[in-house]
């Protein structure tokens, strides 16, 4: 009977660590966007923060805040990850340059596709505008962002002729 204890105990220990390593393939194997890892956050600009709110499964779809601690309204700010950008701005579908997206004090958000997501990259917020024509960020992020603003502004104008 003494031999039987020390036998469960080393199957138990077998079968646990069986279990971890079938839980860890789960988990970094071909349906790891079931279970992503939600990504650090950082924000190029002073007053304005970026956190992660909830990871939406079903849509896979993180949802983000944007945060504006500052006293002056956001028309406009892009997220990147890697390789990968995403632009919010006002002036994409509208001439109303006071138009704002996200109030002083307030908090606004936006929807990242996980597949966007890449491995040990921070969700950075790359770039804002603001309402009185500032724009503060990275140099490359400020310079794309505008580039996409003014071609809708451009092709606005070119659809109204």
């Amino acid at each position: 009977m003494h031999t039987s204890k020390p036998i469960a105990i080393l199957v138990t220990i077998v079968c646990a660590a069986l279990l971890g390593v079938v839980l860890g393939f789960h988990r970094t194997g071909k349906n790891a966007q079931d279970n992503p890892k939600i990504p650090t956050t950082k924000s190029e600009v002073g007053g304005v923060s970026i956190e992660p709110i909830e990871f939406i499964a079903h849509n896979k779809i993180l949802r983000v805040a944007v945060r504006n601690s500052t006293k002056t309204g956001i028309t406009g700010f892009s997220i990147s990850c890697g390789d990968f950008g995403n632009t919010q701005d006002t002036r994409l579908d509208s001439d109303d340059e006071n138009l704002l997206l996200i109030e002083p004090g307030g908090v606004g958000e936006a929807h990242i596709a996980i597949e966007n997501l890449k491995d040990n990259e921070p969700l950075v917020l790359s770039s804002v505008f603001f309402v009185d024509g500032r724009a503060e960020g990275q140099a490359l992020a400020i310079i794309e962002a505008k580039e996409t603003r003014e071609s809708a502004i451009k092709r606005r104008k070119e659809t109204k002729q």
